[in-house]
C-alpha cells in the first residue's frame, strides 16, 4: 500500500493513480478508507516540508481528467467543494503533519498550469477500493439497421455486436501492450445502450475515432 498521508480530517490517504511522477509522485489522485477521492498536487518544498494541495473531487471528475476531457487548470481552479486541504509532509518523521484549510479561491495564490496541460500518462499505484461501485466511462450503442422497425433490438444481436467489440478492444490492447478491462455495468432503452467502465482505453479510444473518420470519408 502506497500511504501519503494521514489526518483524522481526511483519513489514510492511498495513491491510487499517478500523472506526473519525478523523485516520486507530484500530481496524482488518491483514496482514504471510505473510499472518498482527493486530487493531490505538489506545491513545491521548503527546507523542512514539502507542500501539497489535497483537493477533494468526485471519482466521475477524475476520470474525465485521466479521459483528458478536462485539462489540469480545470481540476485545480473549478473545485467541487469550498475549501480544501493545505498539507505540509516533513521530511523528519520526528516532525508532526500540518494541515490547513484553503478556500479555494486561493488556489489562485500559485502559478497554475496552462489550459493546454492534459494528462500525458497514467502510472497505477494501487488498486481502487472504489472497483465494486463502478462509474460508467463508456456507452455501447446498438441501432437498429431499419428506423421504422417497431421491432426492438433482439438479444442475439447485442449479444453479437458485444462479442466482436470486446475482441476488437481486446486485440487492440494486447497488440499495444496494454493492461485493460471492460465491465458492462447497466443497460438503458433506447435502439440499445450499453454502459461500460473500462480501465486504460485511451489509445484505442484514438483508434477508433481515426477509423470512424475514413469509414465516413470511404477512404482505405
Amino acid at each position: 500500500m502506497e500511504l501519503f498521508a494521514s489526518d483524522p480530517r481526511f483519513g489514510k490517504l492511498r495513491i491510487i493513480n499517478v500523472y506526473l511522477e519525478f523523485d516520486g509522485p507530484k500530481i496524482f489522485y488518491a483514496e482514504n478508507e471510505s473510499g472518498s477521492t482527493f486530487f493531490v498536487y505538489w506545491v513545491g518544498d521548503e527546507e523542512a516540508f514539502e507542500n501539497w494541495y489535497v483537493i477533494p473531487c468526485s471519482k466521475s471528475k477524475i476520470i474525465a481528467f485521466e479521459k483528458k476531457q478536462l485539462n489540469l487548470k480545470t481540476i485545480l481552479e473549478q473545485q467541487e467543494q469550498e475549501y480544501f486541504y493545505d498539507v505540509k509532509l516533513p521530511f523528519s518523521s520526528s516532525e508532526e503533519l500540518i494541515v490547513d484549510f484553503k478556500h479555494r479561491n486561493k488556489i489562485a495564490e500559485i502559478e497554475l498550469p496552462k489550459e493546454n496541460v492534459f494528462v500525458k500518462n497514467i502510472k497505477i499505484y494501487a488498486p481502487s477500493i472504489l472497483e465494486n461501485d463502478l462509474i460508467p466511462t463508456h456507452e455501447l450503442i446498438v441501432s437498429k439497421t431499419n428506423k421504422k422497425s417497431k421491432k426492438n433490438v433482439l438479444l442475439e444481436h447485442m449479444s453479437l455486436v458485444c462479442d466482436r467489440f470486446s475482441e476488437l478492444v481486446f486485440g487492440f490492447n494486447k497488440s499495444h501492450d496494454i493492461v485493460s478491462s471492460l465491465q458492462p455495468l447497466n443497460a438503458r432503452y433506447g435502439s440499445f445502450a450499453i454502459s461500460l467502465h473500462a480501465e486504460n482505453l485511451t489509445k484505442f479510444e484514438e483508434f477508433l475515432a481515426k477509423v470512424s473518420e475514413l469509414m465516413i470519408h470511404k477512404k482505405d
